[in-house]
């Protein structure tokens, strides 16, 4: 067998192989381990003969032969550098295939959030509405577009989308209007809002539409009033659980978007979150971690080092949960969500994130960007509603995203994180370089963390 692609890990004291081929590593023994270590490090064959014995090594090689092809997932979809090239110079004359359309109908806000990457209240450096004859000449784009793909799902972003409900009641009103032009396409909407402008009439329409709601909650009183604020600087907690009353009332499901920053308390969180008892909790950090921050609320790389030690805290416990037969704890819905997301995200594609190629994200003036975290920045604009994507240029930031992510072919999680995201390599000018390799270390630890409690549900040993 290969063992070249093959990588060895020790987590808790235990001992796990991976190969690029599979979706998660398998337990085995600390003397497999050993073996294949050596064997890797490039020991004399006869000399692993005569520490280990034959019968027992050429064992292990079967058995690693055997569990590499048991566990082989085959829509793993890593490329290494030369491939990952040749596919994105492909792109240059094949057709876009939309999945999913960012549609960012308010860039203006409600309130003012001291960590809104957006700039002064979700503004994006324009700020305004989107008119209804731009976002149903953005949808038409996007349904000329949609290649061969059958599952669709459009998210009214923002800002605060809800500043902006004509507009949204326009797209779902079209989509009524056309649907029975796409009968084997399946289309969801959702939305993110900070909930504050919810009502019962709104929420009883979105739930008879079904779209699919996710509320900004930081998480009790003191930690989301740090941050999440009017623009007179009072906190919104009380306004925003007074709108998830509002949906609970109206038995609308519903998630959580939690943005965790410096001073977060993570054991107040997590007890929040337990009594609150959400059925889906998305939880990021602010930013991402970096070695020197440039506002208060920012993570340092120690900073993200305590998050990212809470996270396999909560991974633990809730596979702890899982193996008692308690599904819907928080935990046991963290450690569900975290698993899913080792998945490989699109077969064919050579990152993780599907932005540019599968997603169109359109700013209030029809202009489409690489993904909804670039709206407003000149030199992430890739083309606009009436001329569409601008493949070359498309092309040419992939391609200078994949130079920045070289390094990434050495690495054993690069089947996991794929290169990772766009945003976060971004630099000011246009164009994406490298993160440090502290902070890959820190990720590649995460990573490491979840892969070993989901192999618990996936045991061999050797």
């Amino acid at each position: 067998m290969d063992l070249i692609s093959l990588h060895l890990m020790e987590k808790d004291h235990k001992h796990f192989m991976f190969d690029k081929s599979m979706c998660m590593p398998v337990i085995i023994s600390k003397r497999a381990y050993n073996i294949i270590d050596a064997i890797k490090k490039g020991m004399d064959k006869e000399q692993v003969y005569k520490d280990y014995g034959m019968d027992i090594v050429n064992h292990v090689l079967n058995r690693f032969s055997e569990i590499v092809e048991k566990n082989n997932d085959p829509e793993t979809n890593t490329q290494d550098y030369e491939k990952a090239f040749h596919t994105i110079s492909g792109y240059a004359n094949e057709k876009i295939s939309f999945i999913n359309l960012v549609l960012m109908v308010a860039q203006n806000c409600n309130i003012s959030c001291r960590y809104c990457y957006g700039g002064e209240s979700g503004s994006y450096n324009q700020k305004g509405l989107m008119s209804k004859q731009m976002a149903e000449k953005c949808f038409h784009y996007y349904l000329s577009n949609l290649g061969g793909n059958k599952k669709l799902n459009i998210l009214f972003f923002g800002g605060e989308p809800l500043l902006n409900t004509d507009t949204i009641k326009h797209v779902i009103g079209l989509w009524e209007e056309y649907k029975h032009n796409y009968r084997d396409r399946t289309l969801t909407f959702s939305l993110v809002t900070n909930g504050i402008l919810l009502t019962p009439e709104l929420v009883r329409y979105f739930k008879e539409k079904e779209v699919r709601i996710t509320v900004s909650l930081d998480g009790p009183e003191d930690i989301h009033n740090a941050n999440r604020v009017y623009k007179n600087g009072k906190g919104t907690f009380t306004e925003v659980m007074s709108s998830i009353e509002i949906l609970r009332s109206c038995h609308m499901p519903f998630s959580v978007k939690v943005t965790t920053n410096r001073y977060t308390q993570y054991d107040q969180l997590t007890d929040f979150l337990c009594r609150q008892d959400f059925d889906a909790v998305y939880i990021s950090q602010v930013d991402y971690p970096m070695l020197c921050t440039e506002k208060d609320y920012q993570m340092d790389t120690a900073m993200y080092g305590i998050y990212a030690k809470w996270q396999q805290e909560l991974m633990q416990k809730g596979c702890h949960d899982m193996k008692e037969g308690k599904n819907n704890t928080f935990q046991a819905k963290q450690f569900n969500m975290a698993n899913n997301s080792l998945r490989h995200n699109m077969k064919g594609f050579p990152f993780k994130c599907v932005a540019g190629w599968h997603i169109a994200s359109f700013g209030i003036d029809g202009r489409l960007y690489l993904c909804k975290s670039f709206v407003g920045q000149e030199a992430f604009c890739v083309g606009n509603a009436d001329d569409g994507v601008d493949k070359e240029k498309l092309v040419r930031l992939y391609k200078d995203f994949l130079n920045a992510s070289r390094d990434c072919d050495a690495c054993w999680a690069l089947s996991v994180c794929e290169r990772g995201c766009y945003y976060e390599k971004s630099k000011q000018d246009g164009g994406f370089a490298p993160i440090p390799q502290v902070i890959c270390n820190i990720y590649r630890d995460k990573y490491a963390a979840e892969m070993v409690n989901a192999a618990a549900f996936k045991y061999a040993k050797v």
